[in-house]
């Protein structure tokens, strides 16, 4: 019998007692089998709950299990002329593995990030540093991501 199977049982006991709701005694009681019902809703919702978040987190195990299984074919797939099992040292084959990836990037990608142009200001309301693009710089101002300031900006062309 689960919880709430027991709860009706119990609540169906104090209706067949015929409390007399006129009495401090009988109050008690009805107040105390109400509190004792909504307790029951309670643990049975929280427990859908935790059942609910068992399944994620079961589902991104077998996520993270897929992804680890990914990125050890590929490491397998480039190999570097030595072993990678599980034996030798994961994490420095994976930073290998990741250290190749990058530096195998697009060097167009890589020119432009460099390319671009970055200022550091400081709010004068609340003292936070923000780095800024010249572009968003050259829509004239912006608010404060941490105290809602708006900050202007006076471009001179040169």
């Amino acid at each position: 019998m689960g919880l709430g199977e027991k709860m009706s049982y119990v609540l169906g006991l104090i209706d067949g007692l015929e409390i007399d709701k006129t009495t401090k005694e009988g109050r008690v009681l009805i107040q105390m089998s109400e509190v004792l019902r909504l307790v029951c809703k309670e643990v049975e919702e929280l427990s859908s709950k935790v059942d609910d978040v068992a399944e994620l987190a079961e589902d991104i195990d077998y996520d993270l299990g897929e992804l680890e299984e990914t990125v050890f074919d590929l490491i397998d797939d480039d190999c570097c002329g030595h072993s990678h099992s599980k034996d030798d040292d994961d994490d420095e084959d994976i930073d290998d593995f990741i250290s190749r990836v990058f530096e195998n990037a697009d060097d167009e990608d890589n020119k432009e990030v460099e390319d671009r142009i970055f200022y550091e200001i400081e709010c004068p309301k609340c003292k936070h540093e923000i780095t800024l693009e010249e572009k968003e710089i050259e829509k004239g101002s912006i608010h404060c991501p941490k105290c809602n300031e708006l900050l202007e900006f006076d471009i001179e062309e040169e």
